[in-house]
């Protein structure tokens, strides 16, 4: 897939999105896997990764904002 995205000039994230039954339970349970709890954690984090890599500026100012609510209870 690397080589023929390479070849028609696409670029592909380094960050991998596997099959996982969170993916699959999410919209039966109307909500995102990051409000999934322990059981898809490992979900949340693919896809926090993915938005860190597609979306730097954005993953980054959300980060910032996140913090400054942390710090202002």
């Amino acid at each position: 897939m690397r080589e023929a995205a390479g070849g028609l000039g696409l670029k592909i994230a380094e960050t991998a999105v596997t099959l996982r039954q969170a993916y699959a339970d999410a919209p039966g349970q109307g909500t995102f896997v990051w409000n999934m709890g322990y059981a898809a954690r490992g979900a949340a984090e693919e896809i926090e990764h993915l938005f860190q890599e597609l979306f730097p500026e954005i993953a980054s100012f959300n980060q910032h904002l996140s913090i400054r609510a942390n710090e202002n209870p």
